[in-house]
């Protein structure tokens, strides 16, 4: 039901998303994955970036005073988070043209994890590349309650005018179920999918990972910082200009290690844990703004002889550069959830 990967070649396949206009019905309704528990660190944070005083979000003694005794999410990042986590499904959206409600029907705090659905209320024609669609998104918690709800208008790309799907010339997958982008559920809803189980996977297949990753010099300098990694060279940026030419810190080894295996989680979304790294070699150093493009090929594949709701892969993640350079590799080796291993 409506492919997550698209076919480029013999055994190669590239994770795609989002649906075009034309696949949109009304009535239709999306169940999003994955969930997001969140926390009042996040919404403290929330508060000092955006500059909200409203103490409510941010000062307990405060909130305890108040008939929520807690200091209660900021509504506005509980919407960002509901869209974001319904991303998926509408990727191929050009933009949010009205919300023509935000209805907040329920506090969220810190410890609460939030997920998403929408339904398809209308749809019409919006110009010769767009199509309209008139959605409610509605958010809930872990005990099922409805924390918010908002009817919005989006524009949506049609078949062929999606410039990245424009672009790429790749071949449809939608008969082939294990690639299905969602399954459907008891009450004729589609559940976002989060990778392929452990059967899934065929010795010799190669995914493309997407989107790509760019990792800024503002993050990477962060992740320096707080993985206590103080070499000048990668916080100090007169340092690392005047000691070894560069225009800029490298980004750590191990943080683009990090990003690198990060991108693979669209496809290894059923993963349950990482048994070990192997063979980790880099050609060169990497720098904040390269655009990469990831790639995993399966290895090998075997049952797990004490865990039989779980297989073994052996798989190789190649990293490449803008140029289609060959910058980092390595193999690893984990385990993965069988169908029915794990609930969805």
């Amino acid at each position: 039901m409506f492919s997550a990967y698209a076919r480029v070649g013999a055994n190669r396949y590239r994770e795609i998303f989002g649906l075009d206009f034309e696949q949109f019905e009304v009535g239709q309704k999306f169940v999003h994955h994955p969930g997001l528990t969140v926390s009042q660190q996040d919404n403290r944070d929330e508060s000092a970036t955006t500059l909200n005083c409203a103490h409510i979000h941010y000062n307990e003694d405060y909130a305890s005073k108040s008939e929520f005794k807690l200091p209660i999410y900021v509504s506005t990042s509980t919407l960002q988070i509901l869209f974001g986590l319904a991303w998926k499904t509408f990727a191929r959206k050009e933009r949010i043209i009205e919300c023509e409600d935000i209805t907040m029907t329920s506090p969220v705090f810190g410890g609460d994890t939030l997920y998403a659905e929408s339904r398809v209320l209308e749809k019409k024609d919006y110009s010769e590349s767009l199509g309209e669609i008139k959605i409610e998104l509605s958010g809930r918690n872990q005990r099922k309650e409805t924390i918010c709800r908002t009817t919005c208008w989006i524009t949506i790309f049609k078949s062929g005018h999606h410039p990245y799907y424009k672009e790429v010339e790749v071949v449809s997958l939608e008969d082939s179920p294990r690639f299905a982008g969602y399954k459907l559920g008891t009450n004729g809803e589609m559940l976002e999918q989060l990778g392929l189980y452990f059967e899934d996977f065929e010795i010799g297949e190669i995914y493309e990972h997407a989107p790509r990753k760019l990792i800024s010099a503002e993050e990477a300098r962060s992740q320096a910082f707080q993985n206590f990694n103080w070499d000048p060279r990668y916080i100090d940026h007169d340092y690392a200009e005047r000691y070894f030419q560069e225009q800029a810190c490298p980004v750590p080894e191990l943080t683009a290690m990090a990003m690198i295996t990060a991108a693979t989680t669209r496809t290894l979304g059923r993963v349950v844990v990482n048994l070990g790294w192997y063979k980790f070699k880099v050609a060169r150093h990497f720098y904040p703004n390269e655009l990469v493009t990831v790639t995993t090929e399966i290895v090998d594949k075997k049952d797990s002889k004490s865990r039989p709701s779980q297989g073994i892969l052996t798989v190789k993640t190649r990293c490449f550069d803008n140029e289609q350079k060959e910058v980092a590799f390595y193999d690893r080796k984990l385990l993965v959830y069988r169908d029915g291993g794990i609930p969805s």
